[in-house]
């Protein structure tokens, strides 16, 4: 991810108030631990050494973080298919 995308992501959960800065940890490093994890494939102990936090801390935001996305993703395709034809159709179909 380039910087640029970086930036406009953590943005986006700050205006969305999806996320905040916590004590110690703002919503860039959060969302760094969130993309090395998921990007890189790393365990939570190469996070720790990488962050220099404890285990449970980087599993607290890795979870913060997919919570705001998983939020995040529900507001943009709503709001995507609020102006496209594909949303009345879905909303006819159902759910058995």
């Amino acid at each position: 991810m380039d910087r640029n995308s970086f930036i406009t992501l953590c943005n986006i959960l700050k205006e969305k108030n999806l996320v905040e800065d916590a004590p110690k940890i703002n919503i860039e490093e959060q969302v760094a631990i969130f993309i090395l994890t998921l990007g890189h494939n790393e365990c939570n102990r190469a996070c720790q050494n990488t962050f220099r936090h404890s285990g449970q801390t980087i599993s607290k935001y890795m979870k913060l973080i997919l919570r705001a996305l998983c939020q995040l993703g529900l507001f943009m395709s709503y709001r995507w298919h609020s102006h496209t034809s594909l949303s009345t159709y879905i909303r006819t179909i159902e759910v058995s």
